[in-house]
């Protein structure tokens, strides 16, 4: 049996930093809480027919005491049929710098991962998820979402990862708008 010390330890790790008060909340929104929630918005840009954009994320090192989890990405089109799809292991070049920002807006909390936009993929390495959504204005061609827990993926530390969109529609150009969501646990 545990120690009263033990006890009222563990009684005050569930106490909500925000609220104060003992709550049954979703890891996720735990998580925002605690400034360990980050995304990163985008937009593809006009992409004529089979054109192409990309992002890539660098995980952290496996001593940097997190691994990442990565949600179901929120994914939509404005005219045209794109995919987007997650590939590990990667090999992408150029792009610039993108900043992630953390869910919990009064927490200093920078995300240890890396953020490429407008990379180009060089080399798709494994496809871990791929989405397709219709253009238009039909909200049904929305995807994805900030929850999803039980379609996480735990991503590898050290690892690239490229996120590329797809205008697969031939009709017409498109612009895809995307919001990534990952949290950042501590091992």
């Amino acid at each position: 049996m545990p120690a009263n010390s033990t006890i009222a330890e563990i009684v005050e790790g569930a106490r909500d930093k925000h609220t104060g008060f003992h709550t049954q909340i979703t890891g996720d929104h735990r998580y925002i809480h605690d400034g360990r929630a980050f995304s990163y918005l985008g937009t593809t840009g006009s992409l004529n027919a089979a054109a192409k954009y990309a992002i890539s994320i660098k995980t952290p090192i496996d001593t940097s005491g997190v691994y990442l989890h990565l949600r179901p990405a929120k994914f939509s089109a404005t005219a045209n049929t794109m995919s987007i799809t997650i590939a590990e292991g990667s090999t992408t070049t150029g792009g610039s710098a993108a900043v992630p920002f953390n869910r919990d807006r009064n927490s200093a909390n920078v995300s240890k991962s890396v953020v490429t936009a407008g990379v180009t993929v060089s080399v798709a390495g494994t496809v871990i998820e791929r989405d397709v959504v219709g253009g238009g204005s039909n909200p049904s061609n929305n995807e994805g979402g900030a929850g999803g827990a039980n379609q996480e993926l735990v991503l590898k530390p050290d690892t690239l990862y490229s996120i590329e969109i797809v205008n697969i529609g031939v009709t017409t150009a498109s612009t895809g708008y995307f919001e990534i969501f990952w949290y950042e646990e501590a091992k």
